[in-house]
Order: C-alpha cells, then structure tokens, then sequence
C-alpha cells in the first residue's frame, strides 16, 4: 500500500477485535469495544487488521491505526508440510 492509497479523511469505527468488515483498506479504523474488561482485545485487533508499516495507537481499551490491505483471494494457502517419517 503506498502512501497515496491510505484516505485520511474517514474513520472507519468497530467494536469488534475480529472483524473490520464495513471498513476499506487504508481507512483509519479505530477499535473500541464495546465493553471493558480484557486488555488483549486491543494487541489482536492490532495484529490482525493493522498495517503495521504505519504507526497505530494503542491503549489497554482500544487501538487506532491504517487498515492493512487484504490478503489476494487467489493466493492459494500454504501447503501443509509432510508428516515426519514420509
């Protein structure tokens, strides 16, 4: 993503650490959950949607960053490795 692509003029809001779904690839994107209590939330929606490349505020209830791009649909997965003694 290139820094022409990020749009700084939308904030994208979700309260949910596992989806980002109504929001675009380099939207601003803050995560407030909806209720207080576990102060993981924040680092896994970090780890998950964020592009890290950017700089992304953290606090222990909620996190801001850049919408990382979405991994291409036709990549295929990563090949499971072989069982060992095969």
């Amino acid at each position: 993503m290139a820094a022409a692509d990020i749009n700084q003029d939308v904030i994208c809001q979700t309260a949910n650490w596992r989806q980002a779904d109504n929001c675009e690839p380099g939207q601003k994107i803050v995560f407030l959950p909806s209720k207080w209590g576990n102060e993981q939330f924040p680092a896994m929606f970090a780890a998950l949607h964020c592009g890290l490349r950017y700089q992304a505020a953290l606090t222990n209830g909620a996190v801001a960053c850049i919408l990382r791009p979405s991994k291409p649909a036709d990549k295929p997965a990563a090949a499971e490795a072989p069982a060992a003694g095969k």
